[in-house]
């Protein structure tokens, strides 16, 4: 990050990039069974995650 950003508020710029990860790591206990029962089962969450990483492996390629 430093590289790319600076060091000057490396603090608060790396603050922003681990917030979402914090809070999806903080709400996945509970999201986890939920998405389950929307999407009648652990298959199908399993798919769309593999669905969703794939498309973020895209996305980064491009980056």
């Amino acid at each position: 990050m430093a590289e790319r950003w600076g060091t000057r508020d490396y603090g608060a710029i790396n603050g922003v990039f681990a917030t979402p990860i914090t809070i999806v790591a903080a709400l996945g206990p509970t999201l986890g069974p939920v998405a389950a029962t929307a999407a009648g089962g652990y298959g199908a969450v399993a798919i769309a995650a593999a669905g969703v990483a794939l498309l973020g492996a895209l996305i980064a390629r491009w980056s």
